[in-house]
Formats: C-alpha cells, structure tokens, sequence
C-alpha cells in the first residue's frame, strides 16, 4: 500500500487501467454468485453517459500505487461485503422507471 500525503484533498481514480467490457463484468459477477445471469442490452442510453471509459491511475501511481487485486478477486470481496450488509433494497428498477418517465433515458432504434 502506498502511503503519502501528497495526494491530500485531491480526486483520484484507484484500478488497473485495463477496460473491460460491461458484459464480461456482468459474467464474472454471475460466476462469483454461482448463478446463471442473462446480460441484457436494451439499447437505452442517457445523452452525454460515457460508452467507453478506463480510469486513469497515473496521480495515484505517481506515489507508488500498484493495484494487487485482479477484477475477479475485487468482485468476490465486494459480493462478500455486500452480504455483510443485511437486507438491502434494491433501488434499480424504480431508478430507471424515473429516468425513463422524466425522458432521461433514449433508445437506439435499430
């Protein structure tokens, strides 16, 4: 773990630099849960939501930063994490109604 005070007060992106697909999260999230999870692409799109990002990490490795934890392994501690948690609700399905009612969220026509 690095450890400095250079970066006090700053915004910094922590990960691997490495993109991956949202898809291959999706099914690496489903193998963690040992359940079968259909990826869904409905082809709605917020304007101006950004369809390709990898984070950059060179403020953070400016300090000595090295990631150690692949994307499988973060996956299965935040799941862990997650069940630590109790009973959460799950906000998805009432957010998207939103988005998509106030005209938020458009379709690719296809």
């Amino acid at each position: 773990m690095a450890e400095s005070d250079k970066l006090d007060g700053l915004p910094v992106n922590v990960g691997s630099e490495i993109g991956v697909p949202i898809r291959e999260v999706a099914e690496q999230i489903s193998d963690a849960l040992g359940i079968r999870i259909e990826s869904e692409v409905n082809g709605e799109f917020r304007p101006g939501e950004m369809r390709h990002l990898t984070s950059g990490t060179e403020r953070i490795q400016a300090v000595g930063y090295k990631p150690q934890v692949d994307l499988a392994k973060g996956i299965r501690r935040y799941l862990d994490w997650i069940r630590q948690q109790g009973d959460v609700k799950d906000y998805f399905s009432e957010a998207a109604d939103i988005l998509r009612t106030k005209g938020i969220v458009h379709s690719i026509t296809k």
